[in-house]
């Protein structure tokens, strides 16, 4: 049986087909001979929740090149931008948090000293909130990555197991603005909250065993009053913030670093009691401090063993 030259021609180009599509589908050691030259791998898709986390991950990626920078490029139609870093190393990683639901799509691009740009993509969805005791979507998403509690109700026997929190872990989009359902978190004793917009610590009033606290640079407490019962506090920075007031703050005794820069204090005689008070800074305070109300001369003092050695 004679064949035609144009039937072998679309016979070799199906089987040439064919091949690339495996070859596409096998792993990175297959597609290059067992040298590996390159592998871009933006990681699987992945279903979270507002008020929850996603990460995206490279690490699974492989560049035998000189890496400038990898980028993670949001698509046009995501439900919302949010906050995901550049980074230069395929072992950082990027998390993230949801204020709404629906389906993000995100762009790895890994540019490369040589010119060269690799690229892949995923996606995630993100589901309706899910049940639990605290109030800020972005508090609760600094909550669930620190406790490593992606999805599950957020109930007071989680909470509980929560013994430090900072936000400079994750960087989110959205500032807390609300802590209520912080006072479940009753066995804290680090908590990190700068750089925030919090008005009302009340909350915070039931954290008997709070040792370092960090209010800094949320531009928006004036009330500290419920921090005066926090007598375990040895770490305590408010600066940047709009405090007038810290009478009652000589009931925390055990003070050893204190943090009053930036603010509108003028009476600090009440730090006259903070006999182990070692390092404190109340320089930019309000007009009128009197320095002598506590036996000092200065702004900034390091090393004291107490403050009436100055």
């Amino acid at each position: 049986m004679l064949v035609s030259k144009d039937f072998i021609l679309i016979k070799c180009k199906i089987i040439l087909a064919v091949m690339f599509i495996n070859i596409s589908l096998c792993s990175c050691d297959s597609i290059t001979e067992n040298k590996k030259v390159f592998c871009v791998d933006a990681g699987e898709d992945q279903i979270t929740y507002v008020g929850s986390y996603a990460l995206l991950d490279p690490s699974n990626s492989y560049v035998e090149e000189d890496i400038d920078i990898i980028e993670w490029i949001q698509d046009e139609g995501n439900p919302e931008n949010v906050y995901a870093f550049a980074h230069s190393t395929l072992e950082e990683t990027n998390v993230i948090g949801f204020q709404k639901e629906g389906i993000y799509r995100f762009v790895m691009k890994i540019n490369c000293a040589s010119g060269n740009v690799y690229i892949d993509t995923t996606n995630i969805t993100v589901q309706p909130r899910q049940v639990g005791l605290i109030e800020d979507v972005s508090l609760e998403t600094h909550i669930r990555y620190r406790l490593k509690y992606k999805e599950g109700e957020l109930a007071s026997n989680k909470l509980e197991k929560l013994d430090s929190l900072s936000t400079a872990d994750i960087g989110l989009k959205n500032k807390i603005i609300s802590i209520k359902g912080i006072e479940y978190c009753t066995n804290l004793t680090y908590l990190g909250l700068s750089l925030q917009s919090i008005t009302e610590l009340q909350p915070l009033a039931s954290l008997k065993n709070l040792k370092f606290l960090n209010l800094n640079q949320n531009y928006t407490i004036e009330n500290i009053s419920p921090i005066y019962n926090l007598t375990n506090l040895k770490y305590l920075s408010l600066y940047s913030n709009p405090i007038s007031d810290i009478s009652g703050i000589g009931n925390l005794i055990k003070l050893t670093q204190l943090y009053l820069m930036y603010t509108q204090i003028s009476d600090i005689s009440a730090l006259s009691s903070l006999i182990n008070l070692e390092r404190l800074y109340i320089d930019g305070v309000g007009i009128g401090v009197n320095f002598n109300s506590i036996g000092a001369s200065g702004n900034c003092v390091e090393n004291w063993d107490k403050l009436n050695k100055f």
